[in-house]
């Protein structure tokens, strides 16, 4: 018997999907790092046209943001504490 049933979703801002696309414009490349569940990111990486890497620990983070250095210039924005080692790692920490 079910006695009840609790969901959420994350939730975009307005104008992502219209920040993403002037990036695009502009010749930049976006990639959303993550630590959240490969479907919940893959539905918000869609909704926006990112590519995605998800389930990642900080250390992953910091082999991504390496990776793409060598041959780009990398920004990295973080909101939390467990972006900063990411960020500091990227030519450009922003942190949120």
């Amino acid at each position: 018997e079910v006695i009840g049933v609790i969901a959420w979703q994350d939730t975009l801002r307005s104008d992502a999907q219209q920040a993403i696309a002037m990036l695009k414009e502009l010749g930049v490349t976006s990639v959303m790092l993550t630590g959240d569940n490969p479907r919940s990111a893959e539905a918000m990486a869609n909704r926006i046209g990112l590519d995605y890497k998800a389930s990642l620990l900080p250390a992953d983070k910091v082999h991504y943001v390496e990776k793409l250095s060598q041959q780009h210039t990398v920004a990295m924005v973080g909101d939390g504490i467990n972006d900063a080692p990411a960020m500091k790692a990227s030519s450009i920490g922003i942190a949120m």
